[in-house]
Parts: C-alpha cells; sequence; structure tokens
C-alpha cells in the first residue's frame, strides 16, 4: 500500500533531528547555504552570486525546482546512508566562511 502525502515535512523534520544530533552549527550550516542559494537564484542576491552558484554546480539552464532538489537531495543522501557525522563535520568545520568558499563543498 503506499500513502501519498503531498508535503511530507515529517522527513524534513527527521534529516533536521539527526543532523542536530551532530550539534546546533550542523543544521545551522545548512539552512545557512541553501539560504544562499535559494536567495542567489531567485534573485535576491546579485547576479554574480546567482552566476556563480549555477556555475560552481554546472547547472544554467536547470529547472528550479530540479536544482533545488539536488541541492536538498547533497544533504539528505549523506544523512539517509549513514554519512550523518561526516556530513557534519565538513560542514560545521566551514562554518564562517565567505559562501563561495563553502558551496564547493557541496560538489
Amino acid at each position: 500500500m503506499i500513502l501519498p502525502i503531498l508535503d511530507f515535512t515529517d522527513f524534513d523534520l527527521d534529516i533536521y533531528t539527526a543532523t542536530d544530533r551532530s550539534g546546533d552549527e550542523c543544521p545551522a550550516s545548512i539552512k545557512n547555504i541553501t539560504d544562499y542559494i535559494t536567495d542567489a537564484i531567485t534573485d535576491k542576491l546579485t547576479a554574480d552570486d546567482k552566476q556563480y552558484v549555477y556555475s560552481v554546480f554546472n547547472s544554467q539552464g536547470i529547472d528550479h525546482g530540479d536544482f533545488m532538489f539536488y541541492i536538498a537531495d547533497t544533504f539528505t543522501l549523506g544523512v539517509q546512508y549513514g554519512g550523518r557525522s561526516d556530513l557534519c563535520d565538513i560542514f560545521t568545520s566551514i562554518i564562517g566562511n565567505d559562501m563561495k568558499l563553502q558551496l564547493p563543498v557541496l560538489k
């Protein structure tokens, strides 16, 4: 039996709760990076920021929703497949760096 749920926020909460086990800095770092990417590609930042985001991921011309799905997967897959500690170690180690130095870590 399949139970489709349109807005399945429990999954997001589970990922957040898992990353929070590594300390507040891990989910905060993920949120900061995600917010920067979202703001850049929705024109809330400069055109240079938008171009930089797309160039880091070689994603010019990709649908906005598909691109953000990819970004979300970079975090969730690491957590789902047992890499939470490694993922959080990486993201907490780059806190405070310029955001343009943090993005390539996602690749």
